[in-house]
């Protein structure tokens, strides 16, 4: 875990409200994994207080940059995207458990729900750079709330798209157009691995849907933090627990990547 002064290298407005970032960090870029998150604190004022968690979008670890994703919801991601090349944010990271594909696979499904693209993107890079089959279900609302469909095409990655006003792509949700996908194909339990980030309902159909077609695979869970490293206990989620019981793991540092199988959705 590293703690420093982080130039910005840009901050552009890639979609209305949503924002790339990148900063740069030789240190990070060198040392984070795919579902990893920065802690950032703008240095310029009190106000915000506390800090932000952002999920690491891409790395070049060529050029010592780090890319972030993020879409304007509150304070201090409005203030995180009035911040301009040149200035500084001091940052903590990387921080969490990311994304850990078994060696064996040979084909994984990553599904992301809007904003969720955003830890998904650098796995996506990562398993192409393994040569391994990929397949990307990308879903929103609107065809216009789409994200980085040019990105990832460029990666490579068997892209799929849903929008649930059927605007582009399949329509409806995200978690039909996986089931449809998985019922038209034959894919190997032992071979094949999902994961996935979005909103919370889309997580628990995505690690129904793998039961039921006998998967395993991880998702990447988003809670509000408060410190970042474990202390606060504010950022807990349930998670089952030798069976029928529940305990609850820390997001911050227990996760933010999960076992499909370990979080308790509520049904």
């Amino acid at each position: 875990m590293i703690q420093q002064e982080a130039r910005i290298l840009a901050n552009d407005e890639v979609n209305p409200g949503v924002f790339l970032m990148a900063i740069h960090s030789p240190e990070v870029a060198s040392r984070a994994q795919p579902g990893q998150f920065l802690y950032l604190r703008i240095i310029e004022g009190p106000d915000p207080l506390m800090r932000r968690p952002l999920s690491i979008f891409k790395v070049d670890a060529d050029d010592g940059s780090v890319s972030l994703l993020f879409r304007v919801v509150g304070r201090g991601t409005l203030a995180l995207s009035g911040l301009r090349m040149g200035e500084s944010l001091d940052i903590i990271g990387p921080l969490g458990r990311g994304f850990s594909v078994p060696p064996r696979t040979r084909t994984t499904l990553v599904v992301a729900g809007g904003i969720g693209v955003a830890p998904l993107f650098f796995l996506a890079e990562s398993l192409i750079q393994r040569g391994m089959l990929l397949h990307f279900l990308l879903g929103a609302r609107t065809q216009a709330q789409l994200l980085c469909r040019l990105q990832l095409r460029n990666l490579g990655v068997h892209l799929m798209t849903s929008t649930d006003d059927g605007s582009e792509g399949f329509p409806g949700l995200v978690t039909q157009l996986l089931e449809k996908f998985l019922l038209q194909e034959s894919f190997g339990p032992h071979s094949t691995f999902v994961c996935s980030a979005g909103p919370e309902p889309m997580l628990s159909q995505v690690s129904s849907l793998a039961r039921k077609f006998g998967i395993l695979g991880q998702i990447s869970m988003e809670q509000q933090m408060a410190c970042g490293v474990g202390a606060c206990l504010g950022c807990v989620v349930a998670c089952r627990f030798r069976g029928k019981g529940r305990r609850y793991r820390r997001v911050c540092t227990d996760g933010p990547v999960f076992g499909l199988e370990e979080i308790a959705f509520q049904q």
